[in-house]
């Protein structure tokens, strides 16, 4: 495919709970077998020397045992994508909704506007023009009020089943069969497909990246 597309894949946060059951209490008491005799205690003295322990499994190197660094959940190739500034995106989402850049239905994005690369230059946060996982995710969410306002689908109506006029606006270019197909099966059997179009589009390298 020509068009640099990135979808964003739904991350779903697993949450597991491991279960405790507790002490096991026994008929001679509180972890004690019956009779009150405890298995653990330290055995009488006899005078004799005590032969030293033999190593064990869990005599190792605590530094073996050095958690694996986590992994993003996916990949995307920062070394080649340098974005748009934070402002210039934003321009750009304007040009395409006809509406100034601090139209509410932008707000979203303006309240994560550093964490998507704009700086702050008053609090010491530089800008920062790298894409990541956690960014694409960042920019996806403040996306979604713009994809369901009254300006978008105003303008874009009937999205998914006619992707052209808005793929024209963000490749500068009328789009080709391969890029039209590519869209359209992305749409296919979604819950929202106008929805994940103008997110597709919206977060594509073509729009977001130089």
């Amino acid at each position: 495919m020509k068009n640099r597309l990135f979808v964003v894949p739904a991350l779903a946060a697993l949450l597991t709970m491991g279960c405790y059951s507790g002490v096991d209490v026994q008929p001679g008491g509180l972890g004690l077998p019956e009779g009150g005799q405890d298995d653990d205690a330290p055995p009488e003295p006899t005078g004799e020397e005590p032969e030293p322990d033999a190593p064990s499994d869990d005599d190792t190197d605590p530094s073996d045992d050095e958690p694996e660094t986590a992994e993003d959940p996916f990949e995307v190739p920062n070394h080649e994508v340098r974005l748009l500034p934070f402002g210039v995106r934003m321009n750009n989402l304007a040009r395409l909704l006809d509406v100034e850049q601090d139209h509410f239905v932008f707000d979203e994005l303006y309240m994560r506007r550093t964490m998507l690369g704009d700086h702050d230059y008053a609090n010491g946060v530089a800008p920062d023009l790298s894409w990541s996982p956690t960014k694409m995710s960042v920019w996806v969410k403040g996306l979604v009020p713009v994809c369901n306002s009254a300006q978008w689908l105003a303008r874009y109506p009937n999205l998914s089943a006619d992707p052209a006029p808005l793929l024209r606006d963000v490749l500068a270019r009328d789009p080709d069969a391969d890029e039209l197909a590519a869209y359209q099966a992305l749409a296919t059997n979604a819950e929202r497909p106008d929805e994940l179009t103008c997110l597709a589009a919206l977060s594509s390298l073509d729009f977001v990246a130089r």
